[in-house]
């Protein structure tokens, strides 16, 4: 290797392997992405988006905001201020 004095082959092998795979998995990842793009898979819909993921995919709430004395209110899609 390149500390006991066999030169810097090795580690060239090495880097060169390494950047094989960084292109592997560039372009398995555009063409799986891409695939999942044009199926229409990639995005929720903007109906579940605005409701919430946490709601529309898993059925439940992530953050409980507002719950609590002092906690920050829940803000809909557009509102500036929470309700009073």
């Amino acid at each position: 290797g390149l500390f006991y004095g066999g030169g810097g082959e090795q580690l060239g092998v090495q880097l060169l392997g390494v950047f094989a795979i960084m292109v592997w998995v560039g372009l398995m990842s555009a063409l799986v992405f891409g695939v999942l793009k044009v199926t229409g898979l990639l995005r929720v819909k903007a109906e579940e988006e605005d409701m919430g993921l946490d709601r529309s995919e898993h059925g439940g709430v992530g953050f409980q905001l507002g719950s609590r004395p002092g906690s920050a209110s829940i803000l809909k899609v557009g509102q500036v201020e929470p309700d009073v």
